[in-house]
């Protein structure tokens, strides 16, 4: 297995360089110049630095992949806007990363403390969701004054959210039930 993920990232590696310089190379033919390219360019590194842990990491790939993306957006969102001269990039990019990763955290916590109970641990992920929904769009009403405040949106997320988690409960106290049932039939 480990000769897989070995060979895995040399073609990640290879993929990326690849397509890192083709890009280099038709936009320098284009413009003369690096224009879009450099967009690309932070994309595939800011991508293979996420991946990368799926190749080298032994155990727990899923929260050290949410280190490199807690540590690395912020930074990409400071190239991108540097290299895009937009300030609204960082400013309310930053702001509903730092809501989404939060929320990230919350739904990988509640998956590694229930992970015999995948069904509750999706109600109580979509729970989760609703501040990060309703999040987003009040930050993006905040930084951007075209955008008006919806709160029928809000309201529609909510519920839809609140009957998605009902209905993910409801499976979770049948299948519990019916373990209990089996549990009860075993004992006798």
């Amino acid at each position: 297995m480990l000769q897989v993920k070995k060979w895995g990232l040399y073609i990640l590696t290879s993929m990326c360089l690849i397509a890192m310089m083709v890009c280099v190379i038709c936009d320098y033919a284009i413009t003369k110049t690096l224009t879009w390219s450099l967009i690309v360019l932070l994309s595939l590194i800011a991508g293979w630095l996420v991946l990368v842990p799926f190749f080298i990491a032994r155990s727990k790939v899923i929260k050290k992949s949410l280190i490199v993306i807690s540590i690395i957006t912020i930074p990409y969102l400071a190239g991108l806007s540097a290299i895009l001269k937009l300030q609204l990039i960082l400013s309310m990019g930053s702001s509903i990363a730092g809501l989404s990763i939060a929320t990230a955290w919350g739904i990988y916590g509640v998956f590694v403390k229930y992970q015999k109970r995948i069904f509750l641990a999706f109600a109580l992920s979509l729970f989760i969701v609703i501040p990060l929904a309703c999040g987003i769009t009040h930050i993006t009403a905040y930084f951007v004054e075209s955008v008006p405040m919806d709160f029928i949106s809000d309201l529609f997320h909510i519920i839809t959210t609140l009957v998605l988690s009902g209905a993910c409960l409801m499976v979770d106290l049948v299948r519990l039930h019916r373990a209990n049932i089996r549990k009860g039939q075993t004992e006798l």
